[in-house]
């Protein structure tokens, strides 16, 4: 998919976030990085290389994003991320290997 401006907008505004330690992970997230053996810095640090594959700008509550992201075992996740304008908080809601 190619991203538009406003996805990619969104994009860089969760990655500014992230490098600034202002994120969090759903309960869903963190249970998912556990059950595959994963860290959360793994997927904190592949954010700076995503791809947007899905944008859901109207996605409630907070916009959202589902990015390809390859962690620095070169290991392919597709995550999602969403973001709070309100206390500029990034959310990572879940993370998968893709099929």
């Amino acid at each position: 998919m190619v991203a538009g401006r406003a996805a990619l907008e969104l994009l860089k505004t969760i990655r500014e976030a992230v490098e600034e330690d202002r994120y969090e992970l759903s309960i869903h997230a963190d249970n998912r990085i556990e059950e595959r053996g994963l860290m959360v810095w793994q997927i904190a640090s592949a954010l700076s290389d995503a791809k947007v594959l899905k944008a859901r700008l109207d996605d409630r509550p907070w916009p959202s994003l589902l990015v390809s992201q390859i962690l620095p075992d070169g290991t392919e996740v597709h995550a999602k991320w969403s973001y709070r304008s309100h206390d500029k908080m990034a959310r990572l809601v879940t993370v998968y290997y893709p099929d």
